[in-house]
């Protein structure tokens, strides 16, 4: 009996869930090539792929992409949760998290948390990411793992995370760096800051949280599609932040501040 990916070292754990993926992947892939050929985006792409980095308004996101196919996106997104991460609406299949499927490139919208170096996009991808305010990011990311784990009795999160959780100290002090530097991270394995602006600005579309509304407009224009913006909830915990802590984040996260620096500074006809 295989034991579940959660409770091998790393590296396996990762080969397994790539296999299992691999195995959900089989039924509806034969349906899905045939759906997906039809797709055509303006620009000549056939599929839209989102970078979702945590605490970014994603789900925001990619309700809205969803919402285009149904009444509520929200509930839809639910579901391709439940249907272990492929669900098809009016004959639009929507992805998410399974790396298998991913890179397969039949869909029609998919998103994950991967970062871009653990996984190749097929070509002909509109790809979308945005960015947040990195302070800000973590101290919403912290809110949610607290609620998550004081309403966890059983221990589970706490244990998971393998640190106490009572202020935003504990939390950042035990988390690794690739974590805290998620926004870096995500598209360079080396946190290297050039690398990852380098690689921002290679997709088709990013913008920030601060200004969502507006970027899901310009987004909207550009893929000619009606997106709705939908209010994800928020973390319903309300924690208390001391100065001294949000100083010394601010300086674990500095390269992030100097990421999103060189973006905003892009010169317009290069961001466009």
């Amino acid at each position: 009996m295989m034991r579940p990916s959660s409770m091998l070292p790393e590296k396996l754990a990762w080969r397994c869930r790539k296999l299992e993926e691999r195995i959900a992947a089989i039924p509806g892939t034969a349906r899905c090539r045939s759906l997906c050929e039809g797709y055509e985006l303006p620009g000549g792409a056939r599929r839209i792929y989102f970078y979702h980095i945590r605490k970014t308004a994603g789900i925001s996101l990619s309700s809205a992409f969803m919402s285009l196919e149904t009444e509520d996106g929200p509930a839809a997104l639910q579901r391709l949760a439940d249907r272990g991460g492929r669900l098809i609406l009016n004959d639009k299949v929507f992805v998410a998290w399974n790396w298998h499927l991913i890179e397969q490139g039949l869909y029609y919208y998919a998103f994950s948390h991967m970062p871009n170096h653990r996984f190749r996009l097929p070509e002909n991808t509109y790809t979308i990411t945005c960015l947040r305010d990195p302070v800000a990011r973590i101290i919403s990311d912290y809110k949610m793992v607290k609620g998550n784990d004081d309403a966890d009795t059983s221990g589970a999160v706490r244990s998971r995370f393998g640190r106490r959780l009572d202020s935003l100290r504990d939390y950042v002090r035990g988390a690794r760096r690739e974590d805290l530097l998620r926004q870096v991270y995500m598209f360079s394995k080396r946190l290297d800051v050039n690398e990852a602006a380098d690689g921002i600005q290679s997709c088709d579309f990013y913008f920030f949280t601060e200004r969502f509304t507006e970027g899901v407009a310009e987004l909207s224009e550009r893929l000619q599609m009606p997106l709705r913006v939908w209010k994800a909830n928020k973390a319903r915990v309300e924690v208390d932040v001391a100065e001294d802590e949000i100083a010394e984040l601010r300086e674990i996260v500095a390269p992030e501040y100097q990421l999103i620096e060189r973006l905003e500074n892009v010169p317009e006809s290069v961001a466009a």
